[in-house]
Order: C-alpha cells, then sequence, then structure tokens
C-alpha cells in the first residue's frame, strides 16, 4: 500500500468532520447527516475513491456558503439517498414517504425530483425520466441540483488546472455524451431559474470541461 493510499483515509475523515462542523447547528441538518451516514456507507466516490458522503456534504457546504436555507441544506445532504434505495426490491414511495417522516415532506418531494429511478434498467431511458422530471421540479431542487453539478465537476476541473488528464473511462457515458447532458441540465435551469446565484461557477466548469473533450 503506497503512503497516498495509506494517509487518503485520514485526510478524507478530516475533511468530512470539517465538513459537518462548519454547517450550521440544526437538529434537522444533524439527522439528515445521521440519514445520509447510513445510506453512503460503504460506498465510495469514482474518482477519488473516497467515502461518498463527503460528496453530498461538499454540496450542501456549497449552498450554504450561497446563503440557502437550513431545510435546503438538509435536502442537499440526502439528496442522493433515495437512488441508493430505489431498486427492484424496494418501494419508491416508501422511500420517500419514510425521508418525509424524518426529515419533512418537502425535502422528501425535492430529493425525489433529483433522484434517478433505479426501477427503468435502461440507463439511458432512466436519465431521460430524471430529466423530463428535473424540468417539473422546484427552483429549491434546482438550486441543489446546480450546486451537485459543480461539486461533480470541480475535481474534474482542478485534475485540468493541475495538468492531469481525466480518467473519462469511470463514467458510463463517453466525454462527449456527458457533456451534453451537463450542458442540457445547465440550459434548463438557466431557463427555469436565471437568478441562481451559482450559474456562474457551473458555466466556468462546463466551458473548461468542454474544450478539454473537443480537443480529444
Amino acid at each position: 500500500m503506497s503512503l497516498y493510499e495509506k494517509i487518503l483515509p485520514i485526510f478524507m475523515a478530516n475533511e468530512i468532520d470539517k465538513l459537518i462542523s462548519n454547517l450550521p447547528n440544526s437538529p434537522l441538518i444533524t439527522k439528515a447527516i445521521e440519514i445520509a451516514k447510513k445510506k453512503h456507507n460503504g460506498k465510495k466516490r469514482r474518482i477519488e475513491n473516497a467515502p461518498y458522503l463527503i460528496h453530498p456534504l461538499r454540496v450542501a457546504h456549497i449552498l450554504y456558503q450561497a446563503g440557502a436555507s437550513n431545510e435546503l441544506i438538509a435536502a442537499a445532504i440526502v439528496h442522493d439517498v433515495l437512488e441508493d434505495e430505489n431498486d427492484e426490491e424496494h418501494n419508491n414511495n416508501v422511500a420517500k414517504s419514510t425521508l418525509g417522516y424524518e426529515l419533512t415532506p418537502e425535502i422528501a418531494d425535492i430529493v425525489w425530483a433529483l433522484s434517478d429511478d433505479k426501477t427503468i434498467k435502461n440507463r439511458s431511458l432512466r436519465k431521460q425520466d430524471s430529466f423530463d422530471r428535473l424540468k417539473e421540479a422546484p427552483e429549491k431542487a434546482l438550486f441543489i441540483k446546480c450546486a451537485d453539478m459543480i461539486e461533480n465537476t470541480n475535481d474534474l476541473v482542478r485534475m485540468l488546472e493541475q495538468g492531469k488528464v481525466i480518467p473519462w473511462s469511470v463514467f458510463h457515458f463517453s466525454p462527449t455524451e456527458k457533456l451534453k447532458r451537463w450542458k442540457e441540465h445547465l440550459e434548463l435551469i438557466e431557463k427555469k431559474y436565471p437568478e441562481c446565484t451559482l450559474l456562474k461557477k457551473l458555466r466556468y466548469n462546463i466551458a473548461l470541461l468542454s474544450k478539454d473533450i473537443n480537443q480529444e
């Protein structure tokens, strides 16, 4: 095991603790963190092999810095928990109702608007279904989606800025297809929620990645 592999868990654990400590001290947020820890336990991120929990916490922190409410921050923390549950052995409505009971019904509605329906087995059809539901989603959901996309692209942008090669093979779609989906979501947010204060950063990330992809 390399030195990097040895220190990575310590580094990531410290970042998780710091992200949590920097969020507002709210019972709703504390409960959301508790739920996310349980649902994402043992899962890893594809790019940096970090605990998956670090992703929703980073998304929540982006929203916190943008002035989001505690309810929206809590929703960001659990924005992927339904995706991790809704497979052929799990009832989507039950999972959503449980989340609504544990937090609030509005948070459950927002999270479902942001979730892939894993009962749809074809990945392309599943992603199209998610995009179609996002078209009808409230601005609060779009705010989280924008922060989510920023967080998902931040690591890739950081790699480019450091002169590294992005390992596009870890994604399920080709770089061109991935870029197409990013742009579609960006255009949707621009159209439905033009006042979103995070749009500038998202545009920057996508433009930089687009330049890299088009050079390939």
